[in-house]
């Protein structure tokens, strides 16, 4: 069985390792609006994981290196844990001074700080854009304006290497066909599923769910109830426990449950099972909460087809985008991949769950890379 604890000590080490090998970018602080930031013309699209990966303090340089962390929506436990993450990587260098801004869900205020973080000389800009395309000419700007500009997670689409620096994604094909194989394994090759998104019209749901269906293809015998769209659930556990309210009303059957971003999507979907007095059935996304753990400790032995598979380390891409971006802005390369690997961290199929954790919150992710006690400070007060 997978525990946080020999996760986090095994990640520990590795970076641990990586740092003793390397010494720090040698910049000159960077290039601020108007310095001409480096771009990246090409990328190394292959998956890697969170092994073998870099630190920070390999590019630290001896300048100031100022950077803006814009995030379209900071009201989940994701974005919070993401943030924490960040702060942390930050601290590595201390000439790197990172700053948050939080659009709370509107386009106008996140356009506008993009723009004041250009006007106001920041090196390097790194962002989740919740808008797409539609915010892509204000990115377009602060590059051109000098700035390193990396986005993670969340594309806002036009031209890597053109348009910013670089985009820093999640492998959006393995683990969905990870989450095929298992439901296959956990329907027996026969099942009816739902698929549980984020926002109406988000990029990332629908990537998500594309690839999912092709994975599909491989398994006749499993079927998807809610087609080729996502259900809209605003990645909140409240609306993604009315959400699936909703379709346990509609549809007799239903053995499977995909939801990428657990801690919300699946939490709900769980809840409202719960609430209905139905017997839970099987679950597969990723980057899982303390909650969901517990809730399978307490109900597996009662409903036995409830099973999960986790596909986790999400919260770790944020460290990616800002290596890459305090790399750009001092004039260095970070070789590492533009492209992050889950790792599985759930397959209860294959008794692989960690235990419930009654000293951590109950929406901390047990595989952020965070020590424990930054953890549970980044989640304070939920």
């Amino acid at each position: 069985m997978r525990s946080r604890g020999l996760a986090v000590a095994v990640v520990a080490l590795t970076m641990m390792g990586l740092t003793a090998c390397s010494g720090a970018g040698g910049g000159t602080g960077g290039a601020g609006a108007g310095g001409g930031a480096a771009a990246v013309t090409s990328f190394d699209n292959a998956p890697q994981g969170i092994k073998a990966r870099g630190t920070l303090d390999q590019f630290c340089g001896k300048g100031t290196v100022k950077v803006a962390y814009i995030d379209g929506f900071g009201g989940n436990t994701w974005r919070k844990t993401t943030l924490a993450e960040l702060q942390d990587e930050a601290s590595k260098c201390p000439n790197v001074e990172l700053k948050y801004f939080n659009a709370n869900g509107d386009q106008a205020t996140y356009i506008s700080q993009v723009n004041a973080a250009t006007a106001q000389n920041y090196n390097a800009l790194i962002t989740y854009d919740d808008f797409g395309q539609a915010v892509l000419p204000a990115l377009k700007q602060a590059h051109a304006a000098g700035v390193a500009v990396v986005p993670f997670a969340a594309s806002p689409g036009g031209t890597p290497g053109v348009d910013y620096t670089g985009f820093v994604s999640d492998d959006v094909t393995a683990a969905p066909k990870a989450w095929a194989e298992f439901m296959n394994r956990a329907t027996d090759g026969k099942g009816n599923l739902v698929f549980l998104g984020g926002t109406p019209g988000d990029p990332t749901s629908q990537a998500y769910l594309n690839a999912f269906l092709d994975a599909m293809k491989a398994y006749p015998g499993m079927k998807m109830l809610t087609g080729d769209t996502p259900v809209t659930t605003n990645y909140d556990v409240a609306q993604a426990q009315k959400a699936m309210g909703g379709l346990l009303t509609k549809y007799s059957k239903i053995d499977g449950v995909v939801a990428f971003y657990s801690a919300g999507q699946g939490l709900g979907a769980m809840q409202a099972y719960i609430a209905a007095g139905v017997p839970l059935p099987a679950f597969a996304g990723g980057s899982d909460v303390n909650q969901e753990v517990c809730l399978w400790h307490k109900h597996s032995a009662s409903d036995p087809a409830f099973q999960i598979f986790g596909s986790e380390g999400s919260t770790y891409i944020g460290r990616i985008a800002l290596r890459q971006a305090v790399a750009a802005a001092q004039g260095e390369k970070d070789p590492e991949s533009w492209t992050f690997e889950r790792f599985t961290g759930i397959d209860t199929l294959n008794k692989d769950i960690p235990a419930c954790n009654p000293q951590l919150p109950p929406d901390a992710d047990l595989w952020s890379t965070l020590p424990e006690a930054k953890l549970v400070q980044a989640l304070k007060g939920d």
